[in-house]
């Protein structure tokens, strides 16, 4: 028997799986054409792309950090912040935390989101502490700043790559290209184009306002 085979791709709303469609139209000894119809679904292990949780204590630089990440050939959740168990189920390869998260604000479940955190890439984000604390108008008191840093020493281990907020503002493509040598990442953007390269119509409404303006670096 002789046929024939059609492909049809199409990929979901949520951009993080694709489908695959193969229609083989066979045509039997009968003058009958039979329909074979295959569907393989691609999905985050199968494109082998790293999954990065942004940490680090607010005030720090989180909220940029995720967006620069959309330089990057990366599947970033830019809509809110993420919980650590969310992250691990979705499939998105960014997110940034929630603030009850380890590295950025007191928990009670250190123990189990640090074992958690095994099973990701950890991008932490730090600043000077003078600076945070007199952030928006002390909104991060000295206690919550003094606890993030508690986790990194108990538990930096599990951080596979920390950014300094200082270091990011003074030369972001610099910090762009150890971020993608270390996760074997390809770049779109430098981010020192930033913020050309951002809908900010793709976040929530509280990262939309004056706090969170779009502002270049590095210049």
């Amino acid at each position: 028997m002789k046929g024939s085979i059609q492909s049809i791709a199409w990929s979901q709303a949520s951009g993080c799986t694709s489908i695959l469609v193969y229609v083989q139209t066979i045509k039997n000894p009968f003058g009958i054409h039979l329909g074979i119809i295959i569907m393989l679904s691609t999905n985050h292990t199968q494109r082998n792309m790293p999954k990065i949780y942004i940490t680090g204590c607010a005030k720090t630089g989180t909220t940029l950090v995720r967006r620069l990440f959309n330089a990057f050939d990366l599947v970033v959740y830019n809509k809110n912040e993420m919980y650590l168990q969310q992250f691990l189920d979705r499939e998105v390869d960014v997110a940034k935390r929630r603030w009850n998260t380890l590295f950025s604000h007191k928990i009670t479940d250190e123990q189990e989101q640090y074992e958690k955190m095994k099973d990701v890439n950890i991008v932490n984000v730090v600043r000077n502490k003078a600076d945070v604390l007199k952030s928006t108008n002390g909104y991060v008191p000295e206690a919550r700043y003094d606890e993030c840093q508690r986790h990194v020493e108990k538990y930096g281990d599990v951080i596979d790559y920390t950014i300094d907020y200082e270091d990011l503002i003074k030369d972001p493509d610099k910090i762009q290209k150890e971020v993608a040598e270390k996760f074997n990442l390809t770049i779109k953007h430098k981010w020192t184009e930033y913020p050309d390269f951002i809908d900010i119509e793709d976040e929530q409404p509280a990262f939309k306002t004056d706090k969170y303006q779009l502002r270049r670096i590095g210049i």
